[in-house]
């Protein structure tokens, strides 16, 4: 595991990255949403599904939703993904 030690230097490079931002763009966002959900839900999860994407530019967190049909049996997903460092803020279905 010594390999995984940081240098100062790495981590200022890390610092300034995460500042930055990890998921800078809505098609970033989309596809780590789709990754997620599918992993957390598995074949209840349809990536063919159309995913609405927006930008809260006041929490810097991109909100990202699965748009299926009203009798769709599993419900709607939400992701909830923060901008600097792609943390899982929140992640639920409406059934």
């Amino acid at each position: 595991m010594d390999e995984f030690k940081m240098t100062e230097s790495q981590k200022e490079v890390s610092g300034r990255i995460f500042g930055l931002g990890c998921i800078n763009d809505e098609n970033s966002a989309t596809e780590i949403a789709s990754i997620i959900l599918k992993s957390v839900y598995g074949k209840n999860f349809d990536n063919g599904l159309p995913l609405t994407v927006s930008f809260d530019d006041k929490s810097q967190e991109w909100h990202i939703k699965t748009q299926a049909p009203e009798d769709y049996e599993s419900g709607a997903k939400y992701i909830i993904i923060k901008k600097s460092n792609a943390e899982i803020i929140g992640i639920w279905a409406t059934k």
